[in-house]
């Protein structure tokens, strides 16, 4: 019988809680959540009996094999450092960490038969399989914008690591290649850090994909627009529709919401028990961090800036 491998998620905070609930789903033997707050164990350990609930990684981190980093993002390096060193298997919520410094610093201790993947979740929508084909191998525009109320959380970080690097990544996992430069523009509402921040980003091509980022909004939005030669593609991620226009016609259809904390999951622990690569791994986290950089910088410069 195939020994079961043992699952270790550190934090359980907004996230971490859904991502503790999709754990049970699988055949893995879920064995310790680490919480630093300890006003939540005793419920923690009503609700996961047979779970090992601490407040320290030191004391599980020599019994778990795969272990789910879903703190805030300024403690990640430390704790991605951690368990690296310790030859472990590691799932870490997007971002990776906070800077390109910090990157560098975790690669000096990631091995290549460690899986190490990174929660870029927005890359599991269904939709990405049914508008590849119709976009074809033409010269593109993109247009992403992600919208949101303030909730008052990851506040320790600004709009572009919160809410605009999925859409990074997706342009990324889209155009395949890095873009050539980039023009930004941020403004602070209600942190210390940058709430709204809109992104120009220039490719080799002389395509452009624009991104705009907003934690601030009134209402809910996150739509995602390709423009091609003689047609546009509209997708509405909240509404799981897509649109085609193009002069003749437009036609709307929807597609299958998917639970995209269980696709990466299913995923991260296939690639822990297989050995295959991850699905999201290092390289693909490092070359969005890469952009999160430039997009400050041409913030802080008000100028565009080579990516």
């Amino acid at each position: 019988m195939k020994k079961k491998i043992n699952v270790v998620l550190v934090g359980y905070g907004h996230l971490g809680k859904w991502h503790a609930q999709k754990i049970t789903s699988f055949d893995v033997n879920f064995h310790a959540i680490v919480e630093v707050d300890d006003s939540k164990h005793e419920s923690l350990r009503e609700t996961f009996p047979g779970v090992t609930i601490t407040s320290s990684l030191d004391n599980v981190i020599n019994e778990g094999h795969a272990f789910l980093v879903v703190t805030p993002t300024k403690y990640h390096k430390e704790i991605v450092i951690k368990l690296l060193q310790a030859s472990k298997h590691v799932f870490c919520e997007k971002p990776l960490c906070l800077d390109v410094k910090e990157t560098l610093e975790i690669e000096e201790f990631y091995k290549k038969e460690q899986v190490l993947q990174v929660g870029h979740s927005e890359r599991f929508h269904e939709v990405w399989e049914l508008i590849r084909p119709v976009i074809g191998s033409e010269s593109y525009d993109l247009a992403c914008t992600r919208k949101a109320k303030f909730k008052g959380r990851a506040t320790d970080v600004s709009v572009i690591e919160d809410l605009m690097i999925h859409d990074v990544d997706l342009m990324l996992y889209f155009k395949k290649e890095m873009p050539v430069s980039v023009m930004a523009y941020g403004r602070k509402v209600v942190s210390n850090f940058y709430d709204e921040v809109v992104a120009v980003f220039k490719f080799a091509d002389e395509s452009h994909c624009k991104i705009e980022a907003s934690r601030v909004f009134l209402d809910e939005r996150r739509l995602f627009e390709v423009s091609l030669t003689n047609k546009k593609i509209l997708v509405d991620l909240f509404k799981n529709t897509y649109s085609i226009l193009n002069e003749n016609e437009e036609k709307e259809s929807s597609y299958t919401k998917r639970d995209h904390l269980l696709e990466e999951q299913k995923y991260f622990f296939s690639s822990c028990e297989s050995g295959h690569p991850a699905i999201i791994g290092f390289e693909d986290a490092k070359k969005a961090i890469v952009l999160l950089d430039k997009i400050k910088e041409s913030i802080e410069k008000s100028e565009q800036v080579k990516c």
